[in-house]
């Protein structure tokens, strides 16, 4: 009895560790076709959380989302790479002026690399300006790395988005 339950036992952990291994395996953690659903979900909501705190103008944790120091870049507006002090005071500067905050990004894409995402999408940005009305159209990329844990943004480019090119 007891070598027939045996037997049995082994049978089982010979049929299901197997289709363990295949579960495991189902996306092959290849960086170049696996879409990562889990951690571009994790983006997806980093960037809603990003807009939402742009919106009630908490500086501390926008910066929060960032991971400043010597690697950090950005473009914006056709200007020279900046740096991460440079992006802190620019975003700094605009949520002192900026009220009614509003980010749509149109044709969102997230491609995640592993350890690093990048998020690209064309954005609608509106705003009040020191009370004014503005709106813009920029073509944005946004580069997060995971760490300890966070998906935290270590380039942002910011291009305005002009109208498609006229066919010839």
């Amino acid at each position: 009895m007891k070598k027939a339950i045996w037997i049995s036992s082994l049978a089982l952990c010979t049929a299901t560790v197997p289709l363990a291994f295949a579960a495991k395996s189902a996306g092959s953690g290849d960086i170049a076709t696996d879409t990562f659903p889990d951690a571009q979900a994790q983006v997806k909501k980093r960037l809603q959380d990003i807009w939402a705190t742009v919106a009630t103008k908490d500086v501390a944790r926008l910066e929060s989302f960032h991971l400043y120091g010597p690697k950090f870049t950005e473009f914006k507006d056709g200007a020279p790479r900046g740096d991460a002090a440079a992006n802190k005071k620019e975003e700094r500067e605009f949520l002192g002026i900026a009220a009614d905050s509003k980010v749509d990004m149109k044709d969102l894409a997230v491609n995640v690399y592993g350890d690093t995402a990048i998020a690209t999408f064309n954005g609608d940005f509106s705003a009040k300006l020191e009370g004014k009305p503005i709106a813009v159209k920029m073509q944005t990329t946004m580069v997060f790395v995971k760490y300890k844990g966070d998906w935290k943004i270590v380039h942002e480019h910011f291009s305005p988005l002009g109208p498609p090119p006229s066919e010839k």
